[in-house]
């Protein structure tokens, strides 16, 4: 039996071991700086997107209300003076000894639980602002008619019962500016209800509503000079001293009111909306003028209409820098009656 061989393990030397070096203090703070340098370039490429998604974000919502409240104040000044013909008493409802159907004020605000355009105060917070009241008649019986004829905020109106209470009976849609609870400003929408006048907001961040009317001086049914509320209700106090003295009733001289009313030849409305959005995104200078109704108009009735120019520097410290957008309109009459 041949012996058995162990086999001789080699150990290595203490001259071949090299010792395992870590990293120095200076190799640590390199990659710590180079490793916060990666997380801040991170950090601000997020930031960036998230401010570009959030512009992005509210210059749309900016766009949805502006477009919102600009179809919903058209869709009602459309159906203003509103006459149902397939009524036998129709030619009758809109007598000319009744009020108008297109009254507003210049510089206001209104009380959201008086009837209808009731000045509650000198004008808004912020920009001066108009006040747009309409009146219309409704179709159909019952508390809300047929659904056919709308009020600002989506309810019914019914025809008027008879030719008697025809005055009475017609619908108001009333647009206004008033400060929200939060503290901003909002478009308002007031509105007669079974229970009472009633109001809701329709969007927020208005800087500036204003409203020319058309009036129709030549009975061409073309307005021939657009000019404001307040010029309306001068060249009415004018008309009203004409009244002869012989009419002594009050029920007598208002409806003679009624007939002459300048309010009567307005045959289309001028509608401006200046709003802001919601975020501060802007890092411009905030020095921008907003003419409502163009340079020329500005130049001539800025002072005695304010509302029509809106300058950034003159807007609170806290929404200068937000988004905004202008938007205008001008719709026709078309229901306004012969009278």
């Amino acid at each position: 039996m041949s012996p058995v061989r162990h086999r001789s393990i080699s150990m290595p030397s203490r001259s071949t071991l090299r010792p395992v070096k870590g990293l120095t203090l200076v190799e640590l703070m390199v990659s710590m700086t180079l490793s916060m340098f990666v997380v801040l370039a991170a950090t601000v490429v997020l930031f960036s997107s998230k401010a570009g998604y959030l512009t992005v974000d509210d210059g749309t919502r900016l766009q949805e209300s502006g477009r919102y409240a600009m179809e919903l104040i058209s869709r009602n000044i459309r159906q203003t003076a509103f006459e149902n013909w397939d009524k036998d008493d129709a030619p009758i409802v809109l007598a000319d000894s009744i009020t108008a159907s297109i009254a507003g004020l210049d510089n206001k605000t209104t009380d959201e639980t008086q009837a209808f355009i009731s000045p509650a105060s000198n004008g808004a917070a912020g920009a001066k602002n108009d006040v747009l009241g309409l009146k219309f008649y409704g179709s159909g019986a019952g508390t809300s008619g047929d659904g056919t004829v709308l009020n600002c905020a989506g309810f019914g109106v019914s025809a008027p019962s008879s030719a008697a209470s025809a005055d009475t009976d017609r619908g108001a849609s009333v647009f206004y500016v008033a400060r929200s609870s939060r503290g901003d400003m909002e478009l308002r929408c007031k509105y007669a209800s079974d229970s009472g006048w009633n109001s809701e907001a329709i969007i927020s961040g208005v800087d500036s509503f204003q409203v020319l009317y058309g009036l129709d001086t030549t009975g061409n049914g073309i307005p021939s000079k657009y000019v404001s509320a307040s010029t309306i209700n001068y060249l009415d106090q004018i008309q009203f001293f004409k009244i002869p003295y012989t009419i002594k009733s009050s029920e007598a001289r208002n409806a003679e009111k009624n007939k002459i009313t300048n309010w009567k030849k307005v045959v289309a409305i001028k509608i401006a909306l200046l709003i802001s959005g919601s975020q501060k995104g802007r890092v411009d200078q905030q020095t921008a003028v907003y003419d409502l109704y163009g340079e020329k108009y500005s130049a001539e009735n800025a002072a005695s209409d304010p509302g029509t120019q809106v300058r950034e520097e003159n807007l609170p410290a806290d929404s200068r820098n937000r988004l905004r957008q202008l938007f205008t309109a001008t719709i026709l009459i078309r229901n306004r009656s012969a009278n």
